[in-house]
């Protein structure tokens, strides 16, 4: 295994590294030839910002988002992963990432295929108490139009643990908040339209089964206050990769806002 190991870091050293659709590719051909897992091979990950008001399955998982006070003028740059883990990922036992530190999840590729659905609510009103557009009687359970997401993500998943292991880089948790002040609103689309998370780093195995490993999950959200819309259902296939971010950047037209690990004070 060691001896597969080295061989594999000395055929990658001088590889460029993989951009989002190699990794992708990676990911897919390791689900078909377990062997080939992309272990020891570098990346360069740019995912673009997203506004963070909407809601929708993509935006619940990207892992950069943006948010804007009109109040303050001010613009915050949310890095937020999500976490992988019994109630959300159906393999989490089953492929050993439950003797693993926790995993961050960082989505840079999905898809979704969305089509309408009845929802079938529990109904604890009387028929005279229903909003009009409500399908049901008022007695028994009652059913509402919503929509149902199909979605296929590939994803990088991150090790950290605030007391142990961490795959991030030195310096940096989970959530992290960029924040711009002084932005005029007038400014917001041209400053947001070029922005992207950019995550630098290298596939690892911590164990799991297999290296490449893909799962399902299933949730779901029904209360308007949360979805300010149709109540939804998620139904998604997800793939992942173990690895060590070593950089995080926030680049905007070429720029760098922000920087993990932060760069070593300068003596004067």
């Amino acid at each position: 295994m060691l001896g597969s190991l080295i061989l594999a870091a000395a055929l990658f050293a001088d590889a460029a590294p993989l951009d989002a659709t190699g990794l992708k590719a990676a990911i897919k051909g390791a689900q078909q030839a377990p062997t080939v897992a992309p272990v020891g091979r570098s990346f360069r990950i740019e995912i673009p910002f997203v506004d963070g008001r909407k809601r929708d399955v993509m935006t619940f998982q990207s892992p950069a988002r943006w948010v804007y006070d009109y109040k303050r003028d001010q613009l915050d740059l949310i890095i937020g992963p999500g976490e992988i883990t019994a109630l959300n990922y159906d393999q989490f036992s089953a492929q050993g990432l439950d003797k693993l530190p926790p995993l961050q999840s960082y989505v840079f590729d999905s898809r979704q295929v969305t089509n309408e659905i009845n929802f079938n609510i529990d109904n604890k009103t009387k028929a005279r108490d229903r909003d009009n557009d409500d399908l049901g009687d008022g007695r028994g359970d009652r059913y509402e139009r919503g929509l149902r997401s199909w979605v296929y993500s590939f994803a990088i998943a991150a090790p950290y643990d605030e007391k142990g292991v961490s795959g991030l880089p030195g310096g940096m948790k989970p959530s992290v908040i960029h924040r711009v002040e002084n932005l005029p609103q007038s400014e917001l689309r041209r400053f947001v339209s070029h922005m992207s998370l950019v995550l630098e780093g290298e596939v690892t195995e911590l164990g799991q089964k297999p290296p490449a490993f893909c799962g399902g999950f299933h949730g779901g959200v029904t209360s308007r206050a949360l979805t300010n819309s149709e109540s939804f259902a998620i139904r998604a296939r997800q793939c992942f990769v173990t690895a060590r971010i070593d950089r995080v950047v926030v680049m905007r037209n070429g720029q760098a806002l922000a920087v993990w690990p932060k760069p070593a004070p300068t003596a004067d």
